[in-house]
């Protein structure tokens, strides 16, 4: 039931996003999805450029049965740690998002409130080379494919989309 949701969590990702599923013994890590963004505006040509921004998102797919605390914090550690290691700040980078999507069938209280209460901001030169967030969610599937969600204030923003990506049939 789980591979069920996160294959159509893939299959949405897939035309924006470069997806690499990863097989890692210590982690249920199932895949990563990156998606990097660009805009501009030029006058006449391409090499007089007025401004640029650049957009980040890391995405971290996790799929476990049961969620405890441990493992959601080593999830949360190793999101952090490598995550913020792709942040490349520079004059034209705005926003990077790290994000953490956890997919299970049962969680501990204590995941919960460690994944809720994660919270990690980084800003480079004063937000003047851009910032970089970590976002987590939380997608329970019960027994009668009826999903419940659960995020830090990050992820909050990202309900919405996975509702209309998980819950279509």
């Amino acid at each position: 039931m789980l591979n069920q949701y996160t294959t159509r969590l893939l299959r949405s990702y897939q035309q924006n996003y470069n997806i690499r599923a990863i097989e890692n013994h210590h982690l249920p890590l199932v895949a990563t999805a990156d998606l990097e963004m660009r805009n501009s505006r030029y006058m006449l040509s391409k090499k007089a450029i007025i401004w640029s921004l650049e957009a980040y998102e890391y995405c971290y797919i996790f799929q476990v049965d049961n969620l405890s605390a441990d493992i959601c914090k080593n999830c949360l550690d190793f999101i952090a740690e490598d995550g913020f290691n792709k942040v490349k700040p520079n004059s034209e980078h705005m926003v990077s998002y790290i994000t953490g999507i956890f997919l299970c069938k049962n969680y501990n209280e204590q995941a919960i409130t460690i994944l809720t209460k994660y919270k990690k901001r980084k800003s480079f030169k004063f937000s003047f080379h851009g910032w970089a967030e970590l976002c987590t969610v939380l997608v329970k599937i019960n027994s009668n494919e009826q999903l419940e969600f659960f995020s830090n204030k990050a992820g909050k923003v990202n309900i919405k989309e996975l509702k209309k990506i998980l819950c279509k049939q």
